[in-house]
């Protein structure tokens, strides 16, 4: 029984395509879709999480990978996201930017958090959820 289950799931080979499938078949974001973003962050979180736990976070962290995670990003949060990794003053090692990518985008989602649940506590107010992730990223728009 446990050999079978270890073909069915424990092969790390298939686990690792699953986790890059689902994130491929992710449909690139639109600005203001911040329902979406934040699935997609916890996708690449528990992705990650996943392949650490497995000892395989490498196949993530490759330059492709983060290619693939790049391009489904809105296109303004994708933007702030190259300003940062592009500056005179950026940290990201440009070697391994996974890391980086993954601090940034906990952020976008906990702005998004943040922030919707302010709105959601005031009265009267229809809103899904709002753009946070731009404001967090440009202080001067607010």
């Amino acid at each position: 029984m446990w050999e079978r289950l270890d073909d069915e799931y424990g092969d790390v080979a298939v686990v690792t395509d699953s986790i890059i499938d689902e994130i491929t078949r992710f449909k690139p974001l639109k600005d203001g879709e911040n329902l979406r973003f934040v699935e997609f962050v916890d996708v690449v979180e528990s992705g990650y999480r996943d392949l650490k736990r497995l000892h395989m976070e490498r196949e993530i962290t490759t330059t492709s990978s983060v290619s693939i995670i790049e391009k489904r990003l809105p296109p303004k949060v994708k933007e702030k996201w190259s300003e940062r990794v592009v500056s005179r003053e950026a940290k990201v090692d440009k070697t391994n930017k996974f890391p980086y990518l993954l601090e940034f985008l906990l952020e976008k989602k906990r702005a998004i958090r943040y922030d919707s649940a302010d709105l959601r506590s005031t009265p009267g107010r229809n809103v899904k959820y709002s753009s946070a992730y731009e404001n967090i990223a440009n202080p001067k728009s607010i």
